[in-house]
């Protein structure tokens, strides 16, 4: 199977339970495939291979999402429909944490990582994070009828 031009594979884990997320997951999975690198769904760290980019898709209210991001010392904002893309650690490995505030802030960090591997020259580098990104909506209400 061929790897991203980096010569990494990527391994996603789906630490969340909402349909939402685990979708935004399985996209991200899709995306990778269709540029040509190997990648697989995983259900714990545990299974991840060694060498392979490990990204993590975990909610706020999830203590792996606390251990992940304590690293760099990243908080979660609290607004609804926040997302953090940041590098971690998790059971003694580096990851990339894709962390919400809730589920649609999940969707929205996942979804970020499958944009960069869609439009970058090297899908694998492309989504790599040296330093945390925190989002927020700027508005509580995002749109009116």
């Amino acid at each position: 199977m061929p790897l991203g031009a980096a010569g990494r594979a990527v391994s996603i884990v789906p630490a969340v339970t909402s349909a939402p997320a685990r979708w935004a997951c399985e996209h991200l999975r899709e995306v990778l495939a269709g540029r040509g690198v190997t990648e697989a769904l995983r259900h714990s760290l545990e299974q991840v291979p060694a060498a392979d980019l490990c990204i993590v898709a975990a909610e706020r209210s999830s203590p792996l999402a606390a251990e992940m991001l304590k690293a760099s010392a990243t908080v979660i904002p609290a607004a609804a429909e926040s997302a953090v893309l940041a590098p971690g650690r998790a059971s003694g490995r580096a990851v990339t944490a894709a962390c919400g505030s809730d589920a649609r802030g999940v969707v929205y960090a996942l979804l970020e990582l499958a944009d960069r591997a869609q439009c970058g020259d090297d899908p694998v580098t492309a989504m790599a994070v040296a330093r945390p990104s925190v989002e927020q909506p700027a508005v509580r209400i995002r749109s009116i009828n």
